[in-house]
């Protein structure tokens, strides 16, 4: 076994960023994802990529980080033979602490006990990923299927990995989640998508399809309309304008109403533990909206990589940047209001829905004229 040139680095891609896989043509190369979630494009495919998974790398042209959260990566590269028959996921909590101890030996290389070190670091690495682990349960499946739409996995192999059959894994994944797999793969792919379409800026559904694992964008359509009723353009048309709300008030329901979502709005996780922080009633209006949360200072980054046509601000429970908001555009800030028609007459007159704006008014003043005339009648 003749190992030359032996090196390791780590590398950080921010939330929706796309970096070139750095790699020399003559050598080995694996990639170890420690945390977070993105994809790697490897001959012309895009596959899924996160937290705990290997991947051997000498093809891999593209490495980007999903829309929601950022991706770090481990990239060990070597020339030579190593015997390495297949690489598998490996726990975080086991792989970092040794490549990070081999990363601060790599730095310093400046004596024969650092290179030693750093070859053995190097084998329990490799030992640690040569063992095929297996999720045990459905939640475990669950999040098996959600962490590689791009690359699908068969019912036949999830069941495989819990030690069942095709149809003892079928009814007893149904009996946790009330559907089947492929039902539950097909919702998250949508969700995905809808998560792509609406915070990545510009995107193409043939982009879109590779992320959830179709390359043929005309299928991805077809399925999309299928299960969600619409078109992804015509989906795509309710989030025009751009709006991001960055408030400590649940101000989507105001531009829901005027029938465009925003790619970004507030949430209280505390205050909605169960369904995202949001309420219930907004969890499937909002599908592919980031969520930010108000219980804590907002990310100013995050917003702006949205790349917003309009940002409505008004002040938040933890506001730790309420002055910089004052020298950026598109910042519209809302005054204070007393009543939930001022607030929507406020945003219409911001994105031109000023006739939409009144239309929603008198929808509901009919129904508080109906529910009045209901509490009279009942109580005579």
């Amino acid at each position: 076994m003749n190992i030359q040139q032996l090196h390791i680095s780590k590398i950080i891609v921010q939330k929706g960023e796309k970096i070139p896989a750095d790699g020399k043509k003559e050598e080995k190369q694996l990639f170890y994802a420690a945390s977070g979630r993105g994809f790697y494009q490897q001959e012309n495919r895009i596959r899924s990529f996160t937290a705990g998974d290997t991947v051997v790398a000498e093809t891999v042209t593209e490495v980007m980080s999903d829309v929601r959260e950022g991706l770090v990566y481990y990239q060990i590269g070597w020339c030579g033979e190593v015997p390495l028959r297949a690489v598998h996921s490996a726990a975080p909590s086991i792989v970092v602490p040794l490549l990070e101890e081999w990363l601060s030996r790599h730095q310093t290389k400046n004596s024969v006990e650092s290179l030693l070190t750093g070859y053995a670091l190097f084998f329990r690495f490799l030992a640690a990923v040569s063992v095929e682990t297996a999720p045990c349960t459905m939640e475990e499946s669950a999040v098996l299927i959600n962490d590689h739409l791009a690359e699908p996995i068969s019912v036949s192999e999830l069941a495989a990995r819990v030690n069942m059959t095709p149809p003892a894994f079928t009814r007893a994944f149904r009996k946790k989640f009330g559907c089947s797999p492929t039902q539950f793969m097909q919702s998250e792919r949508m969700r995905r998508a809808k998560e792509c379409l609406v915070q990545q800026h510009p995107v193409t559904l043939k982009e879109v399809g590779m992320k959830i694992g179709i390359e043929d964008e005309f299928y991805f359509s077809r399925l999309f309309k299928k299960i969600e009723g619409i078109a992804p353009t015509v989906f795509l048309k309710k989030t025009k304008p751009r709006v991001a709300v960055v408030s400590g008030l649940l101000l989507q329901d105001h531009l829901l109403s005027l029938g465009v979502q925003p790619i970004a709005a507030p949430c209280y996780p505390s205050m909605f533990p169960n369904t995202k922080g949001i309420p219930s009633y907004l969890r499937k209006e909002l599908e592919g909206t980031r969520l930010l949360n108000a219980e804590k200072s907002m990310q100013v980054e995050e917003i702006f990589r949205l790349k917003p046509d309009l940002i409505l601000k008004t002040a938040c429970p933890s506001d730790a940047e309420q002055p910089f908001w004052h020298h950026h555009s598109p910042v519209e800030f809302l005054p204070v209001h007393q009543e939930w028609d001022e607030y929507l007459e406020s945003i219409a007159s911001r994105i031109g829905k000023e006739k939409q704006a009144e239309q929603v008014k008198a929808e509901v003043h009919q129904l508080e004229e109906a529910a009045k005339k209901k509490l009279r009648i009942s109580g005579e």
